[in-house]
């Protein structure tokens, strides 16, 4: 009988942790379906012929930050990327330099400084710029590109995407995703605080500059409108 006793002790020892592990996975996995639902819902907004498959793959890849899929020839309209090109030319060859590939950045950069000084423009290039504006704009599924000009594209993409959403197209289709969402919860979440009675969030940025570490200054974060408070509660 003691033996018997052991045995149905030890079977409960084992089997707590997997029933504890059970509860703590379920909200991970409803979370999960209902970012997945959104993400859904944002793609029925824009036919998938209008964007890229790049900008398709960024964004199944970043499905917290709720992102916008841009529509190809917004990213293709060269008033939209005014000023960018030497901001993702200098965060491309920071990340070349990061991940040792300088040298392949530099040869790049180098052989298009060579080209252009012998054409008569004297405008710079950005070769690392136009590599990750190429990406982006390519139809073509799977394309392989170095690591430092595919992180050069994501910085574009959200650089962009900070301009897409307060134009015209960009406001109306925030508005729509934000009324799909009215039968589950909000996509940016709700205040946690309880005079503001679950008031749904809107994302706000604090700063133009981009950064890939992500600081806690440029790290985008949550506003409420009830309390007027930026909540720093970003997931990505």
């Amino acid at each position: 009988s003691q033996q018997q006793q052991q045995q149905q002790q030890q079977q409960t020892y084992s089997t707590t942790p997997h029933s504890t592990a059970s509860v703590t996975a379920a909200p991970a996995v409803a979370q999960q379906q209902q970012q997945q639902q959104q993400q859904q819902q944002v793609r029925q907004l824009i036919p998938a012929t209008s964007t890229t498959p790049w900008v398709r793959r960024f964004l199944s890849s970043r499905p917290k930050d709720a992102l916008l899929p841009i529509p190809r020839e917004y990213l293709s309209d060269g008033f939209n990327l005014v000023q960018l090109a030497p901001i993702v030319e200098r965060l491309a060859m920071m990340e070349a330099v990061k991940s040792g590939r300088s040298t392949d950045a530099a040869a790049v950069t180098g052989a298009t400084a060579t080209a252009s000084s012998s054409s008569s423009t004297k405008s710079s290039s950005f070769p690392l710029y136009k590599n990750a504006l190429r990406l982006i704009l390519l139809e073509e599924e799977n394309v392989s590109a170095p690591p430092y000009i595919q992180r050069a594209a994501e910085a574009l993409y959200v650089l962009v995407h900070a301009r897409y959403i307060i134009s015209p197209r960009g406001l109306d289709m925030v508005r729509r995703v934000l009324k799909s969402s009215k039968s589950m919860d909000p996509v940016f979440g709700r205040c946690p605080r309880a005079g503001c009675r679950g008031m749904p969030l809107l994302p706000v940025g604090e700063t133009d500059d981009y950064d890939f570490a992500t600081s806690p200054m440029t790290r985008a974060k949550r506003y409420c409108c009830c309390c007027g408070e930026k909540l720093f509660m970003w997931d990505s």
